[in-house]
């Protein structure tokens, strides 16, 4: 057989160390590794013990260095030039032995078989491994001129995935930068017929530019952009001019306070020219979101009761990507009198006021003809009907 199956006790000599990380000064070891590589950057300072211990755990050019505490199976191989260097306790170092080539039995370690059965002897809370799980693992030991051919192969192959890594990274950053264009052109367009010019230019090359799933928020927020700026759709002049709007407002809420439905509101101020966030169109006027609100408050302080089905308490929990399954929604127990109070209408708005997710958004929809009402930690802005 050219082949032959051992165990790399039988190719390598295996130590390790119990040495601790020392003062700035002196010999160097290596604690942390890549595949087949050193992170050089981490390579600390010791003071190497004088006796057999120092001995027994410097490193040689071809050393095999295998982790075997916390992220075990982490593989380096000692290249030429790195001087005079120890290793620690978390590391096991093998030394080939003669009719071995070390890049072979290195590059072996960094295989998914070698891997499986490495990480398969993992014990303890912190998956730390023994010099023996290594002694004893099993690989395939080919003649020692096919150990260098395969390493020279490989070597040439991951040469070539790393060029064609490098190319795909240099179209990803074009397209990316092509997409940003795109989107700022989009974005800093003057008015609705140039928004419509690259919208267009967008749409034709949508599969080139738009290719990872996160392309599409940074667009989604560009369009909510355009058209809260009055940039999305054309003006109309014989639409009538928000100032109008606002008058009819005025009145409807002056109608509901006289009947008693609704207390009379706070006068809020106005939005001075010096406050406004961004220039809006003439016919537009900023305003406070209280003067076309009917009401804004918090919600009802209830627990959720999953068997109770009569009345559902909308929480922050139930909204997802900007919807709710109204049929997992559950139920609170509430007063009949304070329902009406707390009901929520399709139409409603409602904000997260506290949490990790402060100021997500669900405008109230699909409610199936359920009653609902919603939580304290969320805000209802109340339409005016």
């Amino acid at each position: 057989m050219r082949y032959q199956r051992g165990g790399y006790g039988v190719v390598l000599s295996i130590y390790s160390s119990s040495s601790q990380v020392g003062p700035e000064a002196g010999p160097r070891f290596i604690p942390k590794m890549g595949p087949c590589s050193f992170a050089s950057g981490n390579i600390q300072h010791v003071q190497p013990p004088t006796n057999s211990e120092g001995t027994r755990t410097r490193t040689m050019i071809g050393d095999i260095l295998v982790s075997i505490t916390g992220d075990t199976g982490m593989v380096g191989l000692i290249p030429d030039g790195i001087g005079e260097s120890y290793i620690n306790q978390h590391i096991a170092m093998c030394r080939p032995l003669t009719g071995t080539c070390p890049s072979y039995i290195a590059m072996a370690f960094t295989s998914p078989p070698l891997l499986n059965q490495l990480w398969g002897y993992q014990r303890g809370v912190k998956n730390s491994l023994g010099l023996d799980d290594i002694r004893v693992l099993q690989f395939p030991l080919p003649p020692l001129p096919e150990q260098h051919r395969i390493v020279a192969k490989v070597d040439a192959l991951m040469a070539l995935l790393d060029r064609l890594e490098v190319a795909r990274s240099e179209r990803e950053t074009a397209r990316a930068a092509s997409r940003d264009v795109a989107l700022a052109a989009l974005r800093d367009a003057p008015d609705a017929d140039t928004v419509q010019v690259g919208w267009t230019r967008i749409a034709e090359h949508m599969d080139d530019l738009f290719t990872d799933p996160a392309d599409v928020a940074p667009l989604r927020q560009t369009i909510l952009q355009l058209a809260v700026r009055g940039k999305l759709v054309p003006q109309d002049p014989s639409d009538e001019p928000a100032c109008a709007l606002l008058e009819h407002i005025a009145a409807e809420k002056g109608r509901l306070v006289k009947e008693g439905r609704i207390p009379k509101p706070k006068t809020l101020p106005l939005v001075g020219e010096d406050e406004a966030p961004f220039e809006v169109p003439k016919e537009w006027v900023w305003v406070r979101l209280g003067t076309i609100a009917l009401n804004i408050h918090y919600g009802y302080t209830a627990s959720a009761n999953h068997q109770k089905r009569d009345v559902l308490l909308l929480r922050i929990t139930d909204i997802q990507e900007n919807t709710v399954n109204w049929l997992s929604v559950p139920g609170c127990n509430i007063d009949e009198d304070q329902v009406e109070r707390y009901r929520l209408n399709d139409g409603d708005i409602v904000v997260a006021r506290t949490g990790g997710t402060v100021g997500k958004t669900y405008r109230v929809t699909g409610r199936m003809g359920l009653v609902a009402v919603f939580a304290s930690y969320l805000i209802r802005v109340k339409r005016l009907v």
